[in-house]
């Protein structure tokens, strides 16, 4: 996972440029009875967002009186929705561009509400509250984002993720004999408990772990055929050599804790893959 970087426009222009695009007199009428309201919603909603407390958000009667309205401007396939999505990517480095940072297993073709739209409709189109990511994060993500005044979902435009290492495997067989992967996570000692919380609580309701195993599968051959492509060559040490540099360069670019350069380096030295490979 790496960072993102947020929209760096003017969310309420966004909003009134939604609302303009609208084809619909009585929802433009509807929503100006409420203007000056939303104004200074969005102007809180920034001001937490710079001091990272959104947790301290407080729903708004007025805005679950007009809820069905707010709640009609988001649509994924409206022209000004794809318009956004595509000027945040590229406001991302383009390594990570297109990829969810969520779970760094697929493409970014979706948008997560961080606070919940059914929550805080009035939020529904602030492009601070909207980051990319793809299906299956948005439909695993928990609703659950705080608890007891206290925030308990990982937010990526936010949260600085740690540089170090916290996400492990290890190889082993499973009960029919095949090689498998138990990913783990481990607290680095700089990085502070509060937020190890939120990065043990993404992986939970995301069900990464899961998610990563299956994609880690079909490594296993990927990485066999490479080798043995090579085996003429080089010796096994050699080959192994460059396939960890080339997925610690893979590290720097996608993030030290990227799921693939961690299975490949992992595998390597493993003896289940060593005695797949005749070692």
């Amino acid at each position: 996972m790496r960072n993102l970087k947020p929209y760096s426009g003017d969310g309420f222009s966004f909003y009134e440029s939604a609302l303009a695009a609208k084809d619909s007199d009585g929802l433009r009428l509807r929503l100006g009875a409420i203007a000056g309201q939303l104004k200074t919603s969005y102007k809180n909603y920034a001001d937490r967002f710079d001091k990272n407390n959104l947790e301290a958000l407080v729903a708004d009667g007025i805005f679950t009186a007009h809820k069905a309205d707010l709640l009609s401007l988001y649509s994924y396939q409206f022209s000004v929705i794809k318009a956004l999505r595509l000027e945040i990517q590229r406001e991302q480095p383009q390594a990570i561009r297109y990829t969810c940072q969520h779970c760094t297993l697929t493409s970014n073709e979706s948008l997560d509400h961080f606070v919940p739209k059914d929550e805080f409709p009035e939020f529904a189109m602030n492009p601070l509250n909207l980051l990319p990511c793809c299906i299956k994060c948005n439909q695993h993500k928990s609703h659950v984002w705080r608890k007891s005044g206290n925030r308990k979902a990982l937010n990526l435009y936010l949260d600085v993720l740690p540089a170090e290492q916290y996400l492990f495997v290890d190889v082993t067989f499973d009960q029919y004999g095949d090689m498998d992967f138990e990913f783990y996570l481990e607290k680095p000692k700089s990085v502070t408990a509060d937020l190890f919380a939120l990065i043990e609580f993404h992986f939970d309701s995301l069900n990464l772990f899961t998610r990563m195993r299956e994609k880690a599968i079909p490594v296993i051959s990927e990485l066999q055929n490479s080798i043995n492509s090579r085996l003429g060559n080089l010796s096994y040490p050699e080959i192994a050599q460059e396939i960890k540099d080339a997925a610690a360069a893979n590290k720097l670019a996608f993030g030290q804790n990227y799921w693939k350069s961690i299975v490949e380096i992992e595998l390597l030295d493993s003896s289940p893959f060593l005695r797949l490979m005749g070692l």
